[in-house]
């Protein structure tokens, strides 16, 4: 098991301890089992997290489905992003990272609008986490 000198973070997960809002079949779902470190996938912005549970308890309140909120250690250099994929889907999300780059000052307003939103309040994304519940 690695060390870490970071406090644990939160995240939101479905009751089979997938990624929450995604299929299981999407690439971008990951699967969190204690004790196994999880890497983020190639190209996205990390394993989204909570700084706070009262955030992710937040967060978790949108879903209709069953979720749990485990505590996982973060790895290697927090970021804090500022537009987060619209929608929980894989094409969404694939199109969010296409466009990702895109200086969003030249796009029309409605495109704008479909390709990001704000993130929760307490998102903070690493590239690996260790999970501990």
């Amino acid at each position: 098991m690695r060390s870490t000198k970071k406090k644990p973070v939160y995240k939101v997960v479905k009751k089979d301890r997938t990624s929450i809002g995604l299929s299981n079949r999407s690439p971008f779902c990951l699967k969190y089992i204690k004790s196994f470190e999880v890497k983020k996938v190639d190209g996205t912005l990390g394993i989204f997290c909570f700084k706070r549970k009262k955030d992710a308890v937040e967060f978790s309140d949108m879903f209709i489905d069953e979720y749990k909120i485990i505590r996982v250690f973060p790895f290697g250099k927090p970021s804090f992003p500022k537009k987060i994929s619209p929608a929980y889907n894989s094409k969404w999300i694939n199109g969010f990272y296409k466009y990702f780059q895109v200086d969003l000052d030249y796009c029309p307003n409605w495109l704008v609008g479909s390709l990001w939103r704000i993130p929760p309040k307490g998102t903070v994304c690493y590239p690996n986490v260790l999970v501990i519940d």
